[in-house]
C-alpha cells in the first residue's frame, strides 16, 4: 500500500488521531482494539498516533481502527480507505473432477498428446476459444 491515495490517507488518519484525540482517548482507542499502547514506540500522543496507524496498516487493521474511533469520536469524519491494487481479491482457481482448472469465468481443459510427449490448452473466455500449445 505505498501509492500516493494511501499515504494521503494514512497521513490524514494520523492528524485526526493526533489532532481529535486526547492521549487518554488514545490510549482507550488502542485497549478496544487489543493494542498495547505502551508497546507503541514514540513519546506523546503524535508519536503515538503514527505508530498506531502505521502499526495497523502492517497488520491489515485499518478497517478496524476507523470503526473503532467511529465508536469512540461518532462527531468525526471519518474517511474510508482508498481501493488499492494490494487490496485486489486474489483470483479463486480450482481443478474440475474433469481435468479442467476454472478461475475467473475462464475454464482452461488440459489435453495431453497419447505419445506423453506434449501437452496444449484449449481456453474458453467470454464465447471465444483460443487454442494454446
Amino acid at each position: 500500500m505505498t501509492d500516493d491515495r494511501q499515504q494521503e490517507y494514512l497521513t490524514q488518519l494520523r492528524e485526526l488521531l493526533a489532532v481529535r484525540f486526547s492521549a487518554g482517548e488514545l490510549r482507550t482507542l488502542c485497549f478496544d482494539m487489543g493494542v498495547d499502547y505502551d508497546d507503541l514506540p514514540g513519546e506523546g500522543k503524535a508519536d503515538k498516533a503514527r505508530e498506531l496507524v502505521g502499526f495497523c496498516e502492517r497488520h491489515d487493521e485499518l478497517v478496524k481502527l476507523v470503526e473503532t474511533g467511529k465508536r469512540l469520536r461518532p462527531d468525526v469524519a471519518w474517511r474510508a480507505a482508498p481501493e488499492s491494487k494490494a487490496a485486489a481479491p486474489s483470483p479463486q482457481v480450482s481443478i474440475t473432477g474433469d481435468g479442467n482448472v476454472v478461475g475467473n469465468s475462464n475454464v482452461v481443459q488440459i489435453v495431453k498428446a497419447t505419445d506423453g510427449s506434449t501437452i496444449s490448452g484449449v481456453t474458453q473466455i467470454g464465447g471465444r476459444k483460443k487454442q494454446g500449445g
